[in-house]
């Protein structure tokens, strides 16, 4: 069974971020010194969140583009905002202040007793219904005049 790291390896060769080495007469791929600086090169930048489809555009050393960087710190601030509103919202049910059966910014809607809410729900249902079949009838003409 193959490791991890070897299989990590050969998907850097395959997706074209890590230089495959050239190969000794036994056919054992030859690493050299740059390989290695070019693997913890990568291996930084996935520690970073940067995606292994942008590694490429960002580069190293003094090549560093300002825009790919710039990119994925944009991402990766998303991500934070996204994973700060989850914790939020687990805190919140945690500790009783929001439900887990309703969907974010309905917690209002909560407020209500289980009977009422039942009311609220098939008066909700029924209204739509009559709506739908208004809408399906043909208009007649005394409706057509107003």
């Amino acid at each position: 069974m193959k490791s991890a790291a070897v299989n990590t390896v050969r998907h850097y060769h395959r997706v074209g971020v890590l230089e495959e080495p050239d190969r000794m007469s036994n056919g054992y791929k030859k690493y050299e010194v740059r390989h290695l600086i070019r693997l913890l090169q990568i291996r930084r930048l996935r520690d970073l969140g940067v995606p292994v489809d942008r590694i490429q555009q960002v580069g190293f050393g003094d090549d560093t583009p300002t825009a790919a960087l710039t990119a994925v710190d944009a991402d990766l601030a998303k991500s934070i905002e996204r994973l700060q509103r989850a914790r939020a919202e687990i805190s919140a049910i945690l500790i009783g202040s929001s439900v887990t059966d309703l969907p974010p910014g309905f917690e209002g809607v909560a407020l209500y007793n289980p009977a009422q809410l039942d009311v609220i729900v098939r008066a909700s249902r029924l209204a739509h219904e009559q709506m739908q079949q208004r809408d399906a009838e043909p208009a007649d003409e005394g409706r057509a005049s107003e």
